[in-house]
Order: C-alpha cells, then structure tokens, then sequence
C-alpha cells in the first residue's frame, strides 16, 4: 500500500505596493510578491513592512482548500 498523498499548504502573499518585506511567525521569508510552502497548517502571524514604518499585522488561517492567500493595500507614507 502507497501512503495517502499529503499536499503542502500554500501561501500567497501579494502587497501594493509590491516589495513590502514579508515576516511570518517572527522570520523573514522575502519580499512581496512571494509564493511558498506554507511553515504553519493552522495559523500564522503574518507581518509585512515597507517604507510606513507602520507595520501590517495580520493573524492568517487557512481558507477552504488549506492554503493561505492574502491580499494586502499597506498605508501610504505620511501625506
């Protein structure tokens, strides 16, 4: 008997403006737009930092399908 295929859970993280740095559970992982397995299945504290020095901060969990998907508009720069 083979093993049951498990699939690795996603995550997609997009940014406008794109090039924010990407910050997962305390890790830096790259910069948006960054696709990769997923390092949690349940939840991830996604934090995500570009010129505001006001960080986006986000608790994420899994949709339907397991994957994680978000889709962030940072804050402009003071006006």
């Amino acid at each position: 008997d083979k093993p049951a295929k498990t699939r690795t859970p996603m995550l997609s993280v997009v940014s406008e403006p794109k090039g924010a740095m990407v910050e997962i559970n305390g890790v830096v992982y790259g910069k948006t737009p960054l696709i990769m397995p997923s390092p949690a299945l349940n939840s991830l504290t996604l934090v995500l930092r570009a010129d505001n020095p006001k960080a986006w901060t986000r608790q994420v969990v899994p949709d339907k399908t397991g994957h994680f998907s978000v889709n962030a508009k940072l804050e402009p720069q003071g006006l």
